[in-house]
C-alpha cells in the first residue's frame, strides 16, 4: 500500500528543509523527500556517468527518461507537476529556448534556457530557473535574465534554489 501526501504538505517538506528525512519503515533507514516521491511513483532514479567531479559539485540524474542538472532541479520538477496535478499551475514545460538578444552581422545571437515555464491560474506566464547561490551570482546568468526581462516584460522570472523560490528583481 502506498502512502499519499498533499502537494501542501510536499511544498512545506522542501520549501521549509529539501534535505528533510524521511523514515523507511521497510528496514527503518533514513531517505530523502525525493527518494520518498520516487518510491511511490515505483520509479527508478538514476546518476549519470561523470567522468569527474562538476565544476560545482552538482550530480547530473535522470527520471523517467529526463535529464536534470542537480537533484534539486529534479525535487522542483517534481514539486511543479505535483502543483499542475492540483490544478495550481498549468502547461507546465522544460528547457524553453529564449532568444535575449538577435543575431547582430557576425555577432551570434544570446540565448537562454531557463528550467522551467509554466503559467499560473491567473493567466500570468512564469519562468523559473533552478540556481545554487554561486551559480546564481555569474555575470553570464545574470546577464541573461537581465536581457531576458527587458525582451519579454509579460513573464514573471523566478529564481528557485534550496532555500526556496524569489522573484527576480
Amino acid at each position: 500500500m502506498t502512502k499519499s501526501i498533499s502537494v501542501n504538505e510536499y511544498r512545506e517538506m522542501i520549501v521549509g528543509n529539501t534535505n528533510a528525512m524521511l523514515s523507511n519503515r521497510v528496514n527503518n533507514e533514513r531517505i530523502s523527500v525525493e527518494q520518498y516521491e520516487l518510491l511511490l511513483s515505483g520509479n527508478e532514479i538514476g546518476s549519470s556517468e561523470n567522468k569527474g567531479p562538476a565544476k560545482y559539485r552538482n550530480l547530473k540524474v535522470e527520471y523517467q527518461g529526463m535529464k536534470f542538472d542537480s537533484k534539486g532541479e529534479l525535487n522542483r520538477w517534481c514539486e511543479l507537476v505535483l502543483l499542475q496535478k492540483a490544478g495550481q499551475i498549468n502547461t507546465l514545460a522544460r528547457q524553453v529556448r529564449f532568444c535575449v538578444q538577435e543575431k547582430q552581422g557576425k555577432t551570434r545571437g544570446i540565448y537562454w534556457v531557463p528550467d522551467f515555464c509554466y503559467f499560473q491560474p491567473n493567466g500570468q506566464a512564469v519562468i523559473e530557473d533552478f540556481k545554487s547561490e554561486i551559480t546564481a551570482k555569474q555575470a553570464s546568468f545574470r546577464m541573461k535574465v537581465k536581457l531576458c526581462k527587458e525582451k519579454y516584460p509579460v513573464y514573471k522570472i523566478l529564481i528557485s534554489s534550496l532555500e526556496g523560490v524569489k522573484e527576480w528583481k
